[in-house]
């Protein structure tokens, strides 16, 4: 385990949700959000955005281009909220 996947776990992250989250992720990956902001695409359909993001832009982004936006939280875990969820065999 790297210390950027730890990081990527830990602290605040954005979960979102759209009707098209193909799109959406294409849309993310291609705007410029700042450095370190890494989008990661879960099983169940939501893009989960983490580092150095604003939640205002990644809305606005989302808003400008169109996207049925189902579900945009933010979304807080530390270090032992993780390791205790990787103990037990959960992400």
């Amino acid at each position: 385990m790297t210390a950027e996947q730890v990081q990527h776990e830990c602290g605040e992250s954005l979960r979102v949700r759209t009707a098209d989250p193909s799109r959406t992720l294409a849309l993310l990956e291609d705007a410029s959000l700042g450095d370190g902001v890494r989008f990661a695409a879960e099983p169940d359909g939501s893009i989960v955005v983490s580092g150095g993001f604003d939640p205002a832009r990644v809305s606005a982004l989302l808003h400008q281009t169109g996207q049925e936006v189902l579900e945009l939280s933010m979304q807080s875990r530390d270090m032992e909220e993780y390791f205790v969820a990787l103990m037990e065999g959960g992400r």
